[in-house]
């Protein structure tokens, strides 16, 4: 019977991905194994963005000429773009870019030095790009939820995830995006629970559920 019971993921809080992120620092916190810490979580999150578009930490470190660095990075714009656009029909002006560069000395510690990674968002209705923190609470949530749940879904054994007010800095039309990712790529591969307040996470087509 135990080896049988179902595993649960119950989820209350919901981390939001660092925009900038330092490879030295990163590699040192992974070395201490301190990247689970809450504090750093959304470091974390950064290394899973860079999953998510394909590419890892130590596949940019490795890289030594400019333009095999370059089209590493734009595949990986390119492939992340493609994925959150699918699921994010707010906005289909914004794409996702992966920027890497040295640190200068004017910006706070500890981007003042080392390999700085940024995620950036561009604009292509206004043509100019800001920071990925700068984005609205909504797009950074779903972003950043879309980033976290991708690698559930790979996950070997199913489990039920359960979840507490997904997507509350959401509005009524990018919740039923929420909805749309919850039933194309979550519901395949393990069931879905959560709590809401908001009627727009109902699904009207499906009251049963």
């Amino acid at each position: 019977i135990t080896r049988n019971l179902p595993q649960f993921m119950y989820v209350s809080s919901y981390d939001r991905m660092d925009g900038t992120v330092q490879f030295q620092h990163i590699q040192t916190l992974q070395s201490q194994k301190a990247l689970d810490r809450d504090e750093h979580r959304g470091k974390k999150l950064f290394l899973e963005f860079l999953q998510y578009a394909g590419i890892s930490l130590q596949q940019l470190l490795n890289q030594n000429t400019y333009e095999t660095y370059n089209a590493l990075l734009q595949a990986a714009s390119n492939k992340i773009t493609d994925q959150i656009l699918e699921y994010w029909t707010q906005n289909p002006d914004l794409t996702v870019e992966v920027k890497v560069a040295a640190g200068l000395p004017g910006d706070p510690a500890p981007f003042n030095d080392g390999t700085v990674a940024r995620a950036r968002i561009y604009n292509a209705l206004h043509r100019v790009d800001t920071p990925f923190a700068e984005r609205s609470a909504g797009f950074v949530w779903f972003f950043s939820f879309l980033v976290k749940f991708a690698q559930v879904k790979n996950e070997d054994k199913p489990v039920i995830l359960l979840l507490d007010e997904p997507g509350l800095t959401l509005h009524g039309k990018a919740q039923a995006d929420l909805l749309r990712f919850f039933k194309d790529k979550l519901a395949p591969h393990h069931q879905v629970i959560f709590s809401t307040h908001s009627p727009f996470m109902v699904p009207a087509d499906d009251l049963a559920s």
